[in-house]
């Protein structure tokens, strides 16, 4: 791996790995004493999920006066959820039946203020076609910005970087002699020898040469001593809060395990239903459901009639189901 892709991850900020579990807790929380009655759903969910989640469902139930009242909730609590929480709830509310009241009511609110991961895009550190050296054995180009590239998936990052550096490898050996050779300056001129030495660390462009396809280089030096002070004029201008959501943001590649920690699975739910004064515990799927099972489907009601005989009816058949 060259030193563009290391230079590319560089612009990560070390933000947590994200868990689409919201969607689990929204499909399966009814009220907060109601999810008591589930054990285990295959995530852990705070109070403070449950709460944020009650309230979240009474918007639709209640309409704008509950619309503020969880949008006030979450500017004041929402540093307590995760950032895909927190994404959730905005990505849901502006593009739902509420949403010309969500921009109303969030002109000047925390997580509602656009944070792209373009903003501040000047602050990447990337190698480029116009700032590398042509000489070989210095850094390639990256191929694509920085934020395409860090949301790519891993094989095709590797695919990326390989055909970039066999393309600059073959390029630089077929104009190399034109570079150091034959570019009709004495080679005292030209100063080979010192432009591989010190043109990729900038400035080589600045003095007089003779050589051939010098690029700049300086840029890019420059560029390193201004990438923290550029995202520092980001954090100032979204607010230590918002920064979080941007950097996770900026960070989340879905087609990676180390930034996308959600999974998929056939989720069996245990819950325990109070019938007649006594509980049992019941095996349903997210949606609340009895799982399917041929001991399920075998199950049959045994009716006795006043005339003293019994009617049995297999319940999962169409007879079962329409007989009378």
């Amino acid at each position: 791996m060259h030193e563009n892709i290391c230079r590319a991850k560089q612009q990560l900020y070390g933000g947590i790995g994200m868990t689409n579990k919201i969607e689990t807790l929204r499909a399966l929380c009814f009220t907060a004493e109601d999810f008591k009655t589930i054990p285990s759903c295959g995530y852990e969910f705070s109070t403070k999920d449950i709460e944020f989640m009650v309230e979240f469902k009474k918007i639709y139930e209640l309409g704008t006066d509950q619309l503020k009242k969880f949008l006030t909730k979450l500017e004041n609590e929402g540093n307590e959820l995760d950032t895909y929480s927190i994404l959730y709830y905005v990505s849901t509310l502006s593009n739902g039946p509420f949403s010309e009241d969500v921009k109303s009511l969030t002109s000047n609110r925390k997580y509602f203020k656009p944070s792209p991961d373009s903003m501040g895009c000047l602050k990447n550190l990337t190698r480029c076609p116009q700032n590398i050296s042509t000489t070989q054995g210095s850094a390639y180009p990256l191929g694509c910005s920085v934020d395409s590239y860090n949301k790519l998936p891993p094989i095709i990052q590797t695919v990326v970087s390989s055909a970039i550096r066999q393309t600059e490898e073959v390029f630089r050996n077929s104009v190399k002699g034109s570079m150091i050779y034959d570019n009709t300056l004495p080679l005292v001129d030209k100063q080979s020898e010192e432009r591989y030495g010190y043109e990729s660390m900038g400035g080589w462009e600045k003095r007089a040469n003779g050589n051939y396809m010098v690029k700049d280089t300086s840029f890019y030096v420059f560029l390193e001593r201004m990438s923290s002070q550029i995202n520092g004029l980001v954090k100032t201008y979204l607010g230590d809060e918002d920064f979080r959501i941007y950097t996770d943001k900026k960070n989340y590649n879905p087609f990676t395990a180390e930034s996308n920690e959600s999974t998929a699975t056939n989720l069996k739910i245990t819950k325990t239903v109070k019938d007649r004064g006594k509980s049992r515990k019941v095996d349903v799927d997210i949606m609340g459901d009895v799982f399917e099972s041929d001991e399920k489907r075998a199950s049959e009601l045994v009716i006795t009639t006043p005339e003293g005989s019994s009617l049995t009816y297999r319940l999962n058949t169409n007879s079962g189901q329409l007989e009378t």
